[in-house]
């Protein structure tokens, strides 16, 4: 006879997990981690903008902030996102356009309360889409057009690295300081034209005194080493990643491509040689 103790241990194992409550985990340290690196980019964001006198916008993203994270409001990082860069452009919450010095933006470059703002900015985004993966979803769903509803895939609490937080602040604070080094090569750095489109750092004072150094406006060199920051990279990184593919191929796989890509380049070639061959085997076969 079987043992009852078994058989209700076996059918309890074999019912589905239920799903663990918001409650369960924020409970757990990894998920808190987050939760309090969210919250205290947020006081270091409504500080640096209320030391700016920018109180309006310091209370609205300080709000919407604090809403993403305890409400988990999807569209709360976008918010903050727009909010800080609009009140730090237009701090009165009026645009304003145009500069009362044209060179100012060559000026504004490793200031510690930029980087600061920005490091508080990218601390909070990344640590909110943190919690939405966990607490959320954090994956979208396969087919959104359904009617049905289905049961959210988050992200278990249990596959968060003990230390994952740790290596967030560092890439922050790399992409902070190159943000930063290419700010100032597109607000420094000018292009002359009609010697070979050389680059230099033109004096602040002598450039204001000679505007038609070159060809290229201060804009107009900014766009143009912004199109070229942004196209030889990328250019670099595909072929980088291609070559990491091509090598991880297997050996039959690999052939295949070589073997498309040689009838590719000579199927013409190859075309005519099987025609002539075909034409000799007919003519060889009439002879006999």
């Amino acid at each position: 006879m079987s043992d009852p103790n078994s058989a209700n241990d076996a059918q309890e194992s074999a019912k589905p997990l239920a799903d663990p409550t918001v409650g369960e985990l924020l409970r757990h340290p990894e998920v808190r981690n987050y939760q309090v690196a969210a919250l205290a980019a947020l006081v270091v964001l409504f500080g640096m903008l209320m030391g700016r006198g920018i109180m309006l916008g310091g209370a609205l993203t300080a709000i919407i902030g604090v809403a993403g994270i305890f409400l988990r409001w999807i569209a709360a990082p976008v918010f903050v996102i727009i909010l800080t860069t609009y009140f730090a452009l237009f701090p009165s919450g009026v645009p304003e356009f145009g500069y009362s010095d044209p060179f100012m933006m060559s000026r504004q470059h490793f200031r510690l309360e930029d980087m600061i703002l920005t490091a508080a900015v990218l601390v909070y985004v990344a640590s909110q889409y943190r919690l939405f993966g966990v607490l959320t979803q954090s994956v979208p769903s396969e087919d959104r057009r359904s009617n049905l509803k289905r049961a959210a895939i988050r992200r278990p609490p249990s596959a968060i690295p003990a230390r994952e937080i740790a290596p967030m602040f560092l890439a922050i604070g790399m992409v902070v300081v190159v943000g930063q080094a290419a700010w100032w090569c597109l607000s420094t750095v000018r292009i002359v034209a009609g010697d070979g489109f050389s680059l230099v750092i033109p004096n602040v004072f002598a450039y204001r005194q000679s505007p038609q150094a070159g060809r290229f406006s201060p804009a107009g060199s900014r766009f143009v080493l912004l199109a070229g920051m942004v196209f030889f990279p990328a250019v670099l990184a595909m072929v980088v990643f291609a070559y990491r593919r091509y090598r991880a191929l297997p050996p039959l796989e690999a052939k295949q491509i070589l073997q498309d890509t040689q009838w590719r380049e000579n199927y013409r070639e190859f075309s005519r040689i099987e025609t002539w061959r075909t034409w000799a085997q007919r003519r060889q076969n009439r002879r006999k």
